[in-house]
């Protein structure tokens, strides 16, 4: 009986131990849940979720139907109505600081950093009274991304990729490194493998793509961007702080593999890049200055506006350097280089041959630029590449340094220079003897009669263009909606052999039969050659096909191909001629011949003013009609 008693007196510490360190734990919870409790009330009365900053770190914008996030991924908010509500949101968000650590690196501390340092600071939170929270995996990215500086970085317009037709912008966050390729680049972009121009730009315009932020080393962002052998980059060097970079990467972190529905025209790469830079430094409120409708360069310009570029670099592509070369060499040296590339001559017959040791430096460094730009575009294995350029480099060496100047590669105009992507045309006209007043908009972007300054010669992208007209006697009508124009005039040489194409569909007027006019909906594609030189400008000839479809034709259509032809000239810096001619043969259908001049001066007077003096002749059912309009354009 005593042994029992003892088992029984042994064991009262032990419940008196149990208690004590339960009735600890509860007050510890209590205070934990007080202290909630008290930061939320303070985030009330200070007004927290009504500030900019928390719009800009959450992506909160005012729109018809009130205020929502930009951002669609549900893994982003800490709130199930947080993507609505802005208070709710941050009030979930001081909550989830005090969650417990079961997956550290995801804990909300380690997740949200720059909601976290932003609400510590605004709240004065106590950290002693937050959880224990080791952030392994964003302390261990932010020591080795190390942010110190940022730069916007534009490649320019590829006419043969969908996504990068109109440029694209991304930042590069650069470190304490001396090589800018171990820095770290952070995009915004569709994910798809659409290859089809028009397929991507109808998908995106409804926002059928999923648009997704990364952050990854800048040199496998090169690398993704294979075609870069034919894209110019331009780096504008932002004069953000250490500690306005950080927040920066802050905010970048949270997006990482966050997902927002991907718009073409308005939430697109350059739009959701501004959230960024307002993160770093929010008095900047570069989304305000854009509603519906964003191009990359006009984000680009708006930076610049603000205050925050120091300086720009440009970085020519393979293809410029090797033009900018071709320029600057006579016919000897390059052909020698063309027969160096080709394996038509060893590095042993060019250092024999009985030339100009400079003739033989052009020959090696254009056949070097040649390998490269092959080896970029697939076009040689890595092996016969690394064969061919090594032997080209032992032989080359031999002869010493070259000429300065050949090598030096002049920036062309800044696409910041160039004219603003969206257009008002003011004019009046006569058709035959019908007078008319005319009004044009597009909101993007750029057309041949168009100023080139800042853009790529020979482009043509268009969305959304809309042409109406008021006739005397007829009333308002609208003549055209083109849904997409696109005109790519690629000149042909002896090293580069692109195709020139074209894709245009829409609505429009048209003479049909008894010389009516009627709507119909039209797709025009097209490929073909192009050549150039400063004396002709661009002159182009392309295949065609068109369908027609419009109830007024015999069987509802017409299909047909054929041919056409055109010269696209700046005569002076101002003034710019375009001069087309296309003929088409419809045999399947309404069977009939339409054919078409069209004559285009343009001359700019400022930026983004200029005037437009056009004149065309349409033959179509045997029907001839002369046009004439003159008006002015407003880019803006």
């Amino acid at each position: 009986m005593q042994k029992g008693h003892g088992r029984k007196k042994a064991s009262m510490p032990l419940f008196f131990i149990f208690l004590c360190v339960s009735i600890l734990l509860l007050k510890t919870e209590a205070a934990f849940c007080n202290y909630e409790d008290e930061l939320v009330v303070r985030a009330d009365e200070l007004h927290l979720s009504s500030e900019h900053y928390w719009e800009v770190l959450v992506h909160y914008k005012n729109g018809l139907l009130g205020t929502k996030s930009l951002i669609d991924d549900p893994k982003f908010f800490l709130s199930d109505i947080g993507k609505k509500d802005p208070d709710a949101e941050l009030k979930a968000t001081v909550r989830s600081f005090f969650q417990k650590p079961l997956d550290q690196d995801n804990h909300p501390i380690c997740r949200f950093p720059a909601r976290y340092r932003w609400l510590k600071d605004k709240l004065g939170i106590d950290e002693t009274l937050l959880p224990k929270v080791q952030c392994g995996r964003f302390e261990d990215t932010l020591s080795k991304v190390n942010p110190k500086s940022a730069v916007l970085v534009f490649p320019d317009a590829f006419m043969n990729s969908p996504a990068s037709m109109f440029g694209h912008t991304l930042l590069r966050i650069d470190s304490a490194y001396e090589s800018k390729l171990l820095s770290y680049a952070v995009n915004y972009a569709a994910r798809t493998d659409e290859t089809s121009g028009f397929t991507f730009a109808v998908k995106g315009i409804f926002g059928f793509y999923k648009g997704y932020f990364s952050i990854l080393p800048y040199y496998e962002k090169v690398k993704e961007y294979n075609n870069m052998r034919d894209r110019d980059i331009w780096e504008y060097n932002l004069t953000f702080s250490e500690e306005e970079v950080e927040r920066m990467f802050l905010h970048m972190w949270e997006l990482e593999e966050i997902y927002s529905s991907y718009y073409f025209f308005d939430e697109n790469c350059s739009y959701n890049l501004l959230f960024l830079l307002e993160a770093a430094r929010p008095s900047l409120r570069l989304t305000d200055s854009f509603f519906y409708w964003v191009a990359p360069v006009d984000t680009v310009k708006a930076v610049i506006d603000s205050g925050v570029v120091g300086s720009k670099v440009f970085r020519p592509s393979i293809s410029t350097r090797m033009r900018d070369m071709l320029s600057k060499m006579e016919s000897r040296p390059q052909n020698i280089g063309l027969k160096r590339a080709n394996n038509e001559m060893t590095p042993g017959e060019i250092l024999s041959l009985d030339i100009e040791k400079e003739e033989k430096i052009m020959a090696f460094d254009l056949a070097t630029e040649i390998i490269q730009y092959r080896y970029a575009n697939g076009d040689i294995p890595k092996e016969e590449y690394n064969v061919k350029y090594i032997e080209n480099l032992k032989a080359r060496s031999g002869l010493g340094k070259g000429v300065d100047h050949f090598y030096t590669v002049s920036p062309p105009v800044g696409p910041e220079h160039g004219h603003n992507s969206a257009r008002l045309f003011l004019g009046a006209g006569a058709r035959d003897s019908i007078d008319f007043k005319e009004v044009r908009f597009r909101p993007a972007y750029h057309t041949l009669a168009d100023p080139d300054k800042g853009y790529l010669a020979g482009s043509q992208i268009v969305f959304g263009n809309i042409i109406a007209r008021h006739y005397e006697g007829k009333g308002l009508v609208l003549e055209k909606v083109d849904v997409i124009d696109i005109l790519s005039i690629s000149p042909r040489g002896k090293f580069f052999k692109p195709l020139s194409w074209k894709v245009i569909t829409g609505v429009r007027k048209k003479t049909l039969h008894l010389r009516q006019r009627h709507s119909i909906i039209y797709v025009n594609p097209g490929a073909g050659y192009a050549y150039g030189n400063n004396k002709i400008g661009l002159f182009y000839v392309m295949a065609e096909v068109d369908l027609e479809v419009a109830s007024e034709l015999e069987s509802g259509y017409s299909l047909g191909g054929g041919f056409s032809v055109g010269v696209s000239k700046p005569v002076t810096d101002r003034w710019k001629l375009n001069l087309s001619f296309k003929k088409t043969f419809y045999k399947a259908g309404d069977d009939h011949t339409a054919e078409k001049l069209l004559l285009n001066n343009s001359y700019s007077m400022t930026e983004n003013t200029g005037l437009s003096l056009e004149y065309s002749s349409d033959k179509s059912f045997d029907y001839r009609e002369d046009e004439f309009c003159i008006g002015i354009n407003v880019y803006f």
